[in-house]
């Protein structure tokens, strides 16, 4: 397999290969695209795969990567010049204003009929503090498209939602004697609101098969500080 690597100034884009295993193992063979940016007003490191012979889901990972950094991007040059003047000429400050940041990473789970991807956006703007968002695409080998959560378990969202429910409030509020009465209320409102039953709620996991992994970002069903929360349902 060929790769190129192309310099320009300050912007880099790459291709890696990844080791090759035995076919059982691996159904899938992919390559990492990178790309790395470094402006006075924005700096960036996005990474993720593109798989070979799997066009519907490489246009699905390419398209949104950078459609979204490109609209980060954009509102980024103008945004970060009005922090950089509002703290120079209000508040006075001398230094210049740290570029805003954008990073995707991502993490590949292969089994012989699914190939999802996860990608983990981090975004900082110059508030309080960075963003973390997930997005996945779970590709069907065999009905060649990318397909949802309740497609791979052949379970409803209601009991999906139901579910991931019952455990999320188990871990974090049943598991934590500390909750006052008012803090526990509030996860449970929180977790109910983040795992409502339909497809936009319940739209991030991966599948290694046996098991489906839901994901949940920062804010969604608990607060920042509680970090991205998993759920793990076994598959029959």
């Amino acid at each position: 397999m060929f790769c190129a690597a192309f310099f320009l100034p300050l912007l880099m884009i790459s291709c890696r290969s990844l080791p090759a295993a035995p076919q059982q193992e691996v159904p899938a063979a992919y390559t990492v695209k990178t790309m790395a940016e470094k402006l006075s007003y924005v700096e960036s490191d996005l990474s993720y795969p593109e798989f070979e012979s799997v066009r519907v889901l490489n246009d699905a990972v390419q398209d949104t990567v950078l459609k979204r950094y490109n609209n980060f991007k954009g509102l980024a040059r103008r945004n970060w010049a009005e922090l950089d003047a509002y703290r120079r000429e209000v508040l006075g400050e001398a230094e210049r204003t740290p570029p805003f940041t954008c990073k995707v990473q991502h993490q590949v789970v292969r089994s012989e009929r699914y190939i999802c991807v996860l990608l983990t956006y981090y975004e900082d703007d110059g508030g309080a503090h960075g963003n973390t968002t997930l997005k996945s695409f779970v590709y069907d080998r065999v009905a060649d498209k990318l397909v949802s959560a309740s497609d791979v378990s052949g379970q409803s969202y209601a009991r999906l939602s139901a579910q991931c429910r019952q455990k999320l409030t188990a871990a974090l509020v049943d598991g934590d004697k500390s909750l006052t009465v008012e803090q526990r209320r509030s996860l449970v409102s929180m977790i109910n609101a983040g795992t409502a039953a339909d497809a936009e709620h319940l739209s991030c996991f991966t599948t290694d098969g046996k098991t489906l992994t839901m994901y949940f970002e920062p804010y969604a069903v608990a607060p920042y500080a509680y970090g991205i929360q998993t759920v793990q349902l076994p598959l029959s």
